[in-house]
């Protein structure tokens, strides 16, 4: 309970009151860590290709490759 004494204000919290705050915040630190961790490397599978256009000069023709890989 809080009180509030001139320009100090009183709180009575326990260890264990803080500690179960503290250990709900890690958690949900946590969780958001992997949420983002997880979305980068989803977003880098997705974007994981490259073309390569390969040019005869003499015929004057194009011809695209694409290469897919794999993160691991």
């Amino acid at each position: 309970m809080a009180k509030l004494d001139g320009n100090v204000i009183n709180c009575d919290v326990s260890l264990i009151e803080i500690h179960s705050i503290l250990k709900w915040a890690v958690k949900l630190i946590c969780i958001k860590l992997i949420w983002h961790t997880s979305a980068f490397f989803e977003r880098m599978v997705q974007q994981s290709f490259f073309s390569i256009k390969l040019i005869d000069y003499n015929n004057k023709e194009a011809e695209t490759l694409n290469v897919a890989y794999k993160y691991y």
